[in-house]
């Protein structure tokens, strides 16, 4: 579907909610659900479907690994394979089996919103290391909360550090304004 200012609809406000068990093949199938719904609402373009899609696949990725099954990116070293065997072992035992992950997006004609909340102890946002200074550069790791906050035009975080907010605003909205405004000008 090619989506042109006469033709995209005016679809009121949607929301999804999903609670998700901490099984990672799920998240590629919420984020079509997502995505297709942005596609029938003729929401962004697909430099801005492609982010989002970017942006909740870290995010809920960090939920499952980092929150719930607290598995910590220090046990990544020279391979990812530690990491994922500890992941695994941890969806199958207490407490981390039955922590669920709730999952809320919101989308409107001018903005969509993802709200993800998982059920683990949390962490201090303010204390990320920068995964562009020399010493974390070539780490496996580590990248995830900084390509959420380069592609989402806003990010927040809530105590104790177990929820994420994430905003971006419709590129096309944003265009049909400056291209009103600039008529309006001349």
């Amino acid at each position: 579907m090619v989506c042109t200012t006469d033709s995209r609809p005016r679809i009121a406000k949607r929301e999804l909610k999903f609670e998700l068990d901490n099984d990672p093949q799920v998240i590629p199938l919420i984020i079509q659900q997502v995505i297709n719904d942005l596609v029938i609402r003729c929401w962004g373009d697909d430099l801005a479907q492609m982010r989002i899609s970017l942006a909740l696949h870290e995010g809920l990725s960090n939920a499952i690994y980092h929150g719930n099954l607290e598995v910590s990116s220090k046990v990544v070293r020279e391979s990812t394979q530690p990491f994922y065997q500890l992941a695994e072992h941890r969806r199958r035992i207490n407490p981390y089996a039955n922590r669920k992950i709730r999952f809320h997006a919101i989308h409107e004609p001018d903005k969509v919103k993802y709200f993800i909340e998982d059920q683990g102890p949390g962490f201090d946002f303010s204390q990320l290391p920068d995964p562009t200074t020399e010493e974390n550069v070539e780490l496996f790791n580590g990248r995830g909360l900084f390509l959420i906050r380069n592609v989402m035009d806003e990010v927040d975080f809530y105590e104790p550090g177990n929820q994420i907010q994430m905003v971006m605003q419709n590129p096309l909205v944003l265009n049909d304004f400056s291209q009103t405004m600039s008529g309006r000008v001349a």
